[in-house]
């Protein structure tokens, strides 16, 4: 069985990823020290919403965990984790 999974920044449709059976982790966007799941607790009016009046929070994103990808709930098997040593080579060359 081969499952895709992508994560909420591909901003796919829900219908489209429910008919192609893709799985959508959200990643976390941080509005002024508070987290949201994408898509999940913080839409774009909510986002959006932060900035009425002139407001300009701080805002961050981070990647969903690897932990968190491709849940056995939809189907698609959960992904194995890398030895550590390949975890840490992975990151060496990203910068």
């Amino acid at each position: 069985m081969i499952g895709v999974c992508t994560d909420s920044n591909a901003q796919l449709p829900r219908e489209l990823a429910a008919r192609l059976g893709v799985e959508v982790v959200p990643l976390t966007v941080s509005v002024d020290g508070v987290d949201y799941a994408e898509g999940v607790d913080l839409n774009a009016d909510r986002f959006y919403a932060h900035y009425a009046h002139g407001a300009r929070p701080t805002v961050t994103t981070a990647a969903p965990s690897p932990d968190s990808r491709c849940s056995s709930s939809s189907g698609v098997p959960p992904r194995r984790r890398l030895p550590e040593r390949h975890q840490e080579a992975g990151r060496d060359q990203r910068g």
